[in-house]
């Protein structure tokens, strides 16, 4: 094939497919469906409407724009926009909640927790810090 090639890895599981058990995937995981069970693993996990997740999470990113009910979510970064619902335990370094998002969980913010989270995240390097011009 001539010219550059962008490779993605995402995986979609679509409106009207359910899936009970456990996922692992590596990249990134778009769910439009149900899943019923365990996702492990992956960069990216974004529930898109009207998709559903129920039961145990642990990614290094969650964007929810579906539902997601989970007695056990551990992730990075969860970002909840307009439409998205997550209810259960969750434990993150960072949570943004948009206007018309719906957070109704118990959360665990504590960065001496971070090492617990899954070992596939990859740890990115701070930005340094901004230095005032006079």
């Amino acid at each position: 094939m001539k010219g550059t090639e962008r490779v993605t890895n995402t995986a979609f599981l679509d409106r009207g497919i359910t899936v009970e058990g456990s996922i692992r995937f590596e990249m990134t995981l778009r769910v439009a469906g149900t899943v019923k069970g365990e996702i492990r693993g992956g960069k990216e996990l974004v529930i898109d409407e009207p998709g559903v997740v129920e039961g145990t999470v642990r990614v290094e990113s969650l964007y929810v724009r579906g539902t997601v009910r989970a007695d056990d979510i551990e992730v990075r970064r969860l970002e909840i926009f307009p439409g998205g619902s997550v209810e259960g335990t969750v434990r993150t370094k960072v949570l943004v909640v948009h206007e018309g998002g719906i957070f109704q969980a118990q959360c665990d913010m504590n960065l001496q927790r971070e090492e617990k989270i899954s070992k596939s995240a990859e740890t990115k390097k701070p930005e340094p810090p901004i230095k005032a011009v006079k």
